[in-house]
């Protein structure tokens, strides 16, 4: 359902329907990581600037913040009443913007 690929650390993320995103190593290799935290389909990801944390927003209405080395969610976002569809994430990931299907942004 959407990929996001951090040009620092040559990972890539990719959300699906079932509700996990996959890291992915560089071109290619086998998954480093699976994220496991939403309750439904991952519909957006964005990774900070230096790579060390991706954001990805769900039809669950959720936002996570993961660590891409440990693979964990560092902070979980639950203010939207709509599907997350877009996220991005500022900086080294001290903000992230989310927005959804009801046309609400949020800044955290």
């Amino acid at each position: 359902m959407c990929l996001a690929f951090s040009a620092s650390t040559s990972l890539l993320c990719s959300g699906g329907r079932d509700g996990d995103a996959m890291l992915w190593g560089n071109l290619g290799r086998p998954v480093c990581g699976r994220l496991r935290g939403h309750r439904s389909a991952v519909a957006c990801c964005d990774f900070s600037s230096d790579g060390s944390f991706v954001a990805t927003g769900g039809y669950d209405h959720a936002v996570c913040l993961w660590n891409t080395t440990t693979f964990t969610v560092v902070s979980t976002l639950r203010r939207h009443q709509a599907p997350v569809t877009k996220v991005r994430v500022a900086g080294e990931g001290t903000v992230v913007v989310t927005g959804d299907d009801d046309g609400l942004v949020l800044v955290s």
